[in-house]
């Protein structure tokens, strides 16, 4: 356990996240954002109807198309104060984790 606890704060620095994580027992989205022609157009009708957190799906594509899509998202919806949830379902290694993590240009959006 005391190994396992080491492990998570070295991975909370690394992806330079808050100390302890304290997961929370439940995510809010209400609205889910799908593999769309254009994602960012779709969002932004999700806005207009009053939505605030967004769940999206990545890991199916590519890394870099997952980061390119998300950072256009985040750049899009910064001004309306709305969140994206994103969910890999397990599809990256931690290493592929690590380097999406770090390629997102607004962190504190998602």
């Amino acid at each position: 356990a005391q190994v396992d606890s080491e492990l998570d704060k070295v991975m909370a620095t690394m992806l330079r996240l808050p100390w302890p994580i304290v997961p929370k027992a439940h995510v809010s989205i209400n609205s889910v954002v799908p593999r769309v022609a254009d994602p960012s157009a779709y969002a932004l009708s999700l806005v207009g109807q009053g939505c605030s957190v967004m769940k999206m799906k990545v890991g199916g594509g590519s890394l870099q198309d997952d980061v390119n899509t998300v950072n256009l998202l985040c750049n899009v919806l910064k001004d309306y104060g709305t969140r994206l949830r994103l969910d890999a379902n397990r599809s990256w290694t931690l290493n592929e984790a690590t380097s999406f993590w770090r390629s997102l240009e607004r962190p504190d959006l998602v």
